[in-house]
């Protein structure tokens, strides 16, 4: 009779080094796309907080982006 299957200690070994593996690479990834996230965001946001700083500096000047200007 042939042997079938394998070292079964071997397996759960190559396994678990292939997910460690995995969970060090998503790390990475994690950490080298945050700063283009964070400038995404800020980047997104940058016009609101604009416009609310206008606002609060002069009003009338965000009033006359609701006027229609007649040629």
């Amino acid at each position: 009779c042939g042997q079938t299957g394998g070292n079964l200690t071997e397996t759960f070994e190559n396994i678990t080094m292939v997910i460690r593996e995995r969970i060090r690479l998503e790390g990475k990834i994690d950490s080298m796309t945050a700063e283009g996230r964070t400038q995404g965001m800020v980047l997104t946001l940058m016009p609101l907080f604009l416009g609310l700083a206008f606002y609060w500096i002069e009003p009338e000047l965000i009033k006359l982006l609701g006027v229609r200007i007649r040629p």
